[in-house]
């Protein structure tokens, strides 16, 4: 995630009423790279020690999910901001 969108992904977590069931956040600022770079998946993998099929992207960018996807991670396709059950679907899967 951006810097610039940064509270984007807390808004997401406290909106869409998600805070149980995320652990965090991680941020492109700090992983040294920006989605959709490989490099991006793989720190939030080595820094969360969660297994890639344990971790969600949640992007409103294709390239972005397809990315994810490709890493092994669990991807929602944001297109829709007033969207939620893509989410629970997703988190609970």
């Amino acid at each position: 995630m951006s810097k610039k969108k940064a509270s984007f992904g807390w808004y997401l977590i406290k909106a869409k009423c998600l805070m149980l069931d995320v652990d965090g956040v991680v941020y492109s600022t700090i992983a040294g790279y920006q989605r959709p770079h490989a490099g991006f998946y793989s720190f939030a993998k080595q820094t969360t020690g969660y297994l890639p099929e344990e971790l969600l992207v949640v992007n409103d960018k294709q390239e972005n999910v397809d990315a994810a996807k490709a890493a092994g991670w669990k991807t929602v396709h944001w297109a829709d901001r007033n969207a939620t059950v893509p989410f629970t679907a997703a988190v609970s899967a």
